[in-house]
């Protein structure tokens, strides 16, 4: 017999010392890491400072002199936060058994994400934490910016800003979570409407897709929603 047709790619078989061979030893294959769906939300708005770097190089490559309306010469003061790991060590366990118990039809409850727990993400997980906080209001996740745009290696750019509001919708649509940009305004005026359309193209929470736990408890919602401060996800409720 062929020794290769004893191999496969989960099992071996071992020799022993006195010669026998002892039984099949499986290996089990890595498991992935699950991550928790604000980590794509996390990389939404990341993706939100860089599409905020584009459109300024954008503006800039369709006509310098509006550099000086929509960018400033200082960064504009942030609300300060401390990075607080057990605050959002205890969100994780709140949220994973809050999933638990949505996916097993134990809880119709609803679940808050505050603005204080996005945040407190934002400090702990974000690279660019100095430069984006979130504010919840009027339905809307709005995310205040102040980008250097040092690294943008144009001359006319160093020591500029990006300063803007950007208000993101979020929807829950047919089983499936996404994050536009609707509105936008940088030095306190309204972005070009040309810059806005190219953006709110984008979902933000494209990513979540490959996260096969949280889009089976998108379809246990039926709603998500940003109002009275949160992020409040609403199971659907049992038909009795």
């Amino acid at each position: 017999m062929n020794p290769d047709s004893e191999k496969n790619n989960n099992n071996f078989t071992e020799k022993t010392d006195d010669g026998a061979s002892s039984a099949d030893i499986s290996i089990a294959p890595i498991q992935k890491k699950k991550r928790p769906w604000w980590f794509y939300l996390l990389i939404g708005l990341g993706s939100l400072l860089l599409l905020g770097l584009i459109a300024i190089i954008a503006i800039f490559s369709y006509y310098r002199s509006l550099i000086n309306n929509y960018t400033e010469l200082k960064p504009r003061p942030m609300p300060p936060i401390v990075a607080d790991k057990d605050h959002v060590q205890t969100l994780f366990m709140r949220w994973t058994n809050y999933v638990a118990d949505v996916l097993d039809r134990h809880s119709t409850e609803q679940f808050v994400i505050t603005e204080e727990d996005i945040n407190q993400m934002i400090a702990n997980f974000i690279r660019e934490r100095n430069f984006v906080r979130v504010v919840l209001t009027n339905g809307y996740i709005r995310a205040l910016l102040s980008v250097p745009l040092e690294n943008s290696k144009r001359k006319e750019l160093k020591g500029r800003y990006l300063n803007a509001d950007v208000d993101l919708k979020l929807r829950l649509e047919d089983g499936f979570l996404t994050l536009r940009v609707e509105r936008a305004m940088a030095n306190g005026k309204q972005a070009p409407s040309w810059i806005l359309k190219k953006i709110s193209q984008k979902n933000l929470l494209e990513n979540m897709e490959n996260n096969y736990d949280f889009l089976l408890l998108l379809q246990a919602m039926d709603s998500v929603q940003v109002k009275d401060g949160g992020i409040v996800f609403t199971p659907l409720k049992e038909e009795k």
